[in-house]
C-alpha cells in the first residue's frame, strides 16, 4: 500500500504533469490525503516546482503543509449544514425565521 489515498491519485497525477510541463513555475496541488505513521489519514496541501532545468537543483521541489484540522472543520460545517437543511425540509412544524429591524 502506498502513502497516497487511492481517491487522490488522479488529481495529484494531473498536478504533477502540469509541474513537469511548466519548469520553474510553482504549481499548487489540491489537498490530498496521505497515511501518517500512526495509520490515520492526514490532509496535505502541496506546491510543486519543476527545477529539473537547473543543474544545481536537478529535481522537483515540493513544499507540504498539514491542513488536516481545516479539512476536518470544513467537513463538520458541511455535516451540520446538511442536518440543519434536513431539519427544515422535513419538519412538520411551521418554522419562521425573523430578523430584528432597528427603527430610526
Amino acid at each position: 500500500m502506498g502513502i497516497l489515498h487511492p481517491d487522490d491519485f488522479e488529481h495529484i497525477g494531473i498536478a504533477f504533469s502540469e509541474c513537469l510541463s511548466n519548469p520553474g513555475v510553482p504549481i499548487a496541488a489540491c489537498p490530498s490525503r496521505v497515511i501518517h505513521k500512526n495509520s490515520e489519514w492526514m490532509w496535505l496541501e502541496c506546491t510543486l516546482t519543476n527545477m529539473l532545468h537547473d543543474p544545481d537543483i536537478n529535481g522537483i521541489i515540493d513544499n507540504f503543509r498539514d491542513v488536516t484540522e481545516r479539512k476536518l472543520a470544513e467537513q463538520l460545517i458541511n455535516d451540520n449544514e446538511l442536518k440543519y437543511r434536513s431539519f427544515f425540509e422535513n419538519s412538520m412544524d411551521g418554522i419562521l425565521l425573523t430578523e430584528k429591524m432597528e427603527m430610526f
